[in-house]
């Protein structure tokens, strides 16, 4: 995670991603809680395993655009050019908000197909299991 944005060919972009701090010691502690917490990796004696969950997640979103490195070299970029008056706050928010667009798209269009025994637990009731349809997934409880 150090060399977190090496591939990011921008050099403005890859600068700004290691001025923010991202892929340093302090950000990948966060990161690696939240995979635990959102059950994606697992700890087996000294080393971090991902779980299916974790590889199905991958599957999904490993050559889509919300997996690119370089989004948030452009990110941080932006922001330090908002920062420093040569960006408006309101051009960047049309960006995000395209970005979001495109992703939700993209994501709505992928075929997800899923396989084997449901163990995800609904994250608001903590009772019911998550059944997944091909658009949406809802509690069984629900």
């Amino acid at each position: 995670m150090e060399s977190a944005g090496k591939e990011v060919e921008n050099e403005e972009e890859r600068e700004a991603m290691k001025e923010s701090g991202i892929g340093t010691p302090a950000t990948r502690a966060a990161i690696i809680e939240t995979l635990f917490a959102r059950e994606y990796m697992v700890r087996e004696k000294k080393s971090l395993v991902p779980t299916q969950k974790g590889l199905s997640v991958y599957e999904i979103v490993k050559d889509k655009r919300i997996a690119d490195v370089s989004m948030t070299g452009q990110w941080e970029n932006a922001l330090a050019r908002i920062e420093s008056g040569e960006m408006q706050p309101q051009t960047f928010h049309r960006t995000i908000e395209e970005y979001i667009r495109q992703i939700t798209t993209e994501l709505l269009e992928t075929s997800i197909s899923h396989t084997g025994e449901n163990n995800c637990v609904c994250p608001k009731c903590k009772t019911g299991k998550i059944r997944f349809y091909p658009k949406v997934a809802k509690c069984s409880d629900a």
